[in-house]
């Protein structure tokens, strides 16, 4: 985002300083090793406009923001989604239940209780964020029932 940003400042400037359409050019790729290829922009070949901006969307909460049973997974948020935010909180107090413990989150399966192939530990405080364009549900997992976590999706 901040490298098509800089580019999009890069034509700008030379067109507000009075520079011709010989002087702007477009971001066409990049080569097999990175390297960015640009391209003459003119009134017959303009710059293309990227597909990856998304609609505005509204925040919303999760499809369930607590553990119902111990050691049993809940699904959090259910895809597609734009992206997500979920946060385990850090005090027992904001877990809802008397010792503050981790939690394991997986964006792939069901979670299980261990921080092993797509699940990931998530300590009190720590923070999780869906895949943008997600496809597929977020669930977790925590050994206390009525365990409570911060969802937020869009």
């Amino acid at each position: 985002m901040l490298r098509a940003l800089v580019l999009l400042v890069a034509l700008l400037l030379p067109a507000a300083a009075g520079a011709t359409e010989a002087d702007l050019y477009c971001l066409t790729g990049t080569s097999a090793t990175g390297v960015p290829a640009f391209a003459p922009a003119s009134s017959t070949h303009p710059c293309p406009v990227s597909a990856s901006v998304t609609a505005p969307t509204t925040p919303a909460a999760g499809a369930a923001s607590a553990i119902g049973t111990g050691g049993t997974a809940v699904t959090l948020v259910t895809g597609p989604v734009n992206g997500c935010v979920i946060q385990n909180p850090i005090t027992a107090t904001d877990q809802n239940i008397t010792t503050a413990e981790p939690a394991y989150i997986n964006g792939v399966t069901t979670a299980t209780a261990n921080g092993r192939g797509t699940n990931t530990t998530l300590n009190p405080g720590d923070v999780w964020r869906c895949v943008p364009g997600q496809t597929t549900n977020v669930s977790i997992i925590a050994a206390t029932a009525s365990h409570a976590f911060s969802v937020v999706k869009w």
